[in-house]
């Protein structure tokens, strides 16, 4: 959703693979970003389909990930996208692959083409008769690597052979890829150490991917301070769900050496009390396949389990409920034949019958969400007491979970992306335009169910003191801005500060508030710490009317909160 949280996640993704380099070590690998340029937001939000945005859109939100990855973190590889902008398939557009990859931004790796996408210039956009003709549109692009082999770029041989193509082009493509190898150090080193595997599932690794779990989980509601469950009060828990008892790790991932889900850590973990598991329904068909499209489980089948779960949470003083999705309901849809992509943003399945079944026993519920994207839960909304929205948290699933239910482990994350109430609500971005959402709807709540930037914590936390070092600066001078953060729980604790800018009047329409910083903090029970944020002027930066990035003088808006929509502001004079 925020081009500049996407814009930090990518570059330190990046030095990940990388190494803070061009010339990575032994250690470390090229990374490459997908998918250029213009993927994110397709037509009807299917994969593939064509996008129509104007050079401002690009630029200011889907331009601004790629061009710092490649300035700052060095990249040596980039992906071009499937789709077409405006008419241009982007395998054929040398505006964006040369123009502006290499020319404006510097960029210096490979160019790879994504699966078949060469061949797809004829057969699917039909900007081209043949493969030869779809070779040519490639290569003239700038991509200068088929995925896979042996699409259309054969035909390069004979057109080159014959003249039609000058050994020019085919050796500025070669070049970029022998200058990968030779910054890899392949020449040196062509094989790999295998005994370097065995740190894959070490105690170190598993330590560091449990603390990402821990780190993700966002607390949505937690209403009569529900979680963390209290084991003196509540000794028999009903332990509900298609999820409870799975490790979700998302798409394209690969099976870890050790998983483990939320039913089986918790009772390893937590002996103390009794727990009472039944599925409640099942979101895919037993036979469904990961290859094939997608089967949902029968009617008859989750009527009596939901029937089954009833039963069992009678019983219990307390349910907790495991819903959400499976990265096979949501997920890239690769082929004509594999659709991967939803229509409705709502839980999917017999989820919400499960709900209203056990919300008719009135007793407390709290519920965990599993998903990929942002699921639209209205009716679990206004069922549960407590919501925390978990992703897909990897191996360590289970034990990220059940710490969290117990308050072993403290929430502290906020939402990437706001959750809207429906898909008619969609686009639900934060940073609207004026107008977006000045009139809104007739009978509906106009904003999302829960914004960018938000999330709840099982301590308080108290901002105060909001202050700029200088309250006028010129164009290209720096300003810090300060506030104090104290923890007025009972609990430690981890808050993460944000910092939005509002240009208040400006040549060309702005957003309302745009992200430009954030802190990660530790708070013990009364603690206070004060966060410190450099303004410089990268961060008041806009394109002007002419396509210039440029600093307008004029009054600013700066504003720090726990959230994009809870927020301190200190006005900024830029003369």
């Amino acid at each position: 959703e925020d081009p500049y949280l996407t814009t930090r996640l990518g570059l330190v993704k990046v030095k990940a693979l990388q190494g803070d380099t061009d010339t990575p070590d032994s250690n470390h690998v090229a990374a490459t970003l997908k998918h250029f340029g213009a993927h994110g937001q397709p037509e009807g939000g299917h994969n593939i389909a064509p996008t129509f945005l104007s050079e401002r859109q690009l630029r200011e939100v889907h331009f601004k990930a790629f061009r710092t990855a490649i300035q700052e973190g060095k990249v040596l590889g980039v992906m071009a996208s499937y789709n077409e902008n405006s008419g241009i398939p982007t395998h054929s557009d040398a505006f964006l692959l040369k123009k502006l990859l290499r020319n404006e931004w510097g960029f210096k790796g490979v160019l790879i083409s994504d699966y078949n996408a060469t061949g797809e210039l004829y057969n699917l956009h039909h900007i081209a008769k043949d493969s030869v003709g779809a070779a040519l549109n490639a290569l003239e692009a700038g991509v200068d690597v088929e995925l896979a082999d042996n699409f259309v770029y054969p035909t390069l041989l004979p057109l080159l052979k014959t003249g039609k193509i000058s050994t020019t082009k085919i050796d500025e493509a070669v070049l970029n890829v022998l200058m990968l190898k030779f910054r890899l150090g392949l020449f040196e080193r062509p094989f790999i150490d295998a005994g370097g595997t065995s740190v894959i599932g070490s105690p170190q690794h598993r330590e560091l991917a449990l603390k990402a779990a821990q780190q993700s989980m966002v607390l949505l509601k937690n209403d009569h301070s529900l979680l963390p469950l209290d084991r003196n009060k509540y000794r028999k828990i009903a332990l509900i769900g298609p999820n409870a008892d799975k490790c979700w790790l998302g798409g394209y991932s690969h099976l870890p050496r050790t998983s483990i889900s939320p039913l089986a850590a918790i009772k390893e973990k937590y002996k103390d009390v009794e727990i009472l598991y039944a599925p409640g329904c099942k979101i895919e068909a037993d036979n469904a396949t990961k290859r094939g499209p997608t089967q949902l489980a029968s009617y008859e089948e989750n009527l009596r389990l939901i029937k089954e779960a009833v039963q069992v949470a009678k019983t219990a003083e307390v349910v907790v409920l495991m819903l959400g999705g499976t990265p096979q309901v949501s997920k890239e849809a690769t082929m004509d034949n594999l659709p991967g992509d939803l229509a409705n943003l709502d839980l999917i399945g017999y989820q919400n019958e499960l709900i209203d079944s056990l919300k008719a026993l009135n007793k407390p519920i709290a519920a965990f969400v599993f998903s990929g994207p942002p699921i639209s839960f209205v009716n679990l909304d206004t069922s549960a007491a407590s919501i925390v929205q978990c992703w897909y948290l990897g191996q360590e699933t289970g034990y990220a979970v059940a710490q969290t239910l117990f308050g072993d482990n403290n929430p502290s994350g906020k939402l990437t992306i706001s959750i809207p109430r429906s898909a008619a609500h969609l686009p639900a971005y934060y940073f609207a335009k004026p107008t977006a959402r000045s009139r809104g709807y007739n009978l509906e709540d106009n904003g999302p169910l829960y914004p960018f930037g938000f999330g709840l914590s099982y301590t308080n936390y108290e901002y105060s003191n909001l202050q700029l070092s200088k309250k006028s600066v010129a164009m290209r001078e720096n300003v810090t801005v300060t506030v104090n953060v104290r923890n007025t729980g009972e609990r430690s604790g981890d808050e993460i500060v944000q910092l939005y800018i509002r240009d208040e009047v400006s040549s060309v329409t702005r957003p309302l508030k745009e992200l430009k910083d954030f802190a990660r903090i530790s708070l013990n029970p009364g603690e206070q710490k004060q966060v410190s944020f450099t303004i410089d002027p990268d961060k008041l930066k806009f394109y002007d009317r002419e396509m210039r990035e440029i600093v307008e003088p004029g009054e600013f808006s700066i504003m720090v909160g726990p959230s994009s929509e809870k927020l301190e502001v200190v006005k900024l004079l830029v003369q």
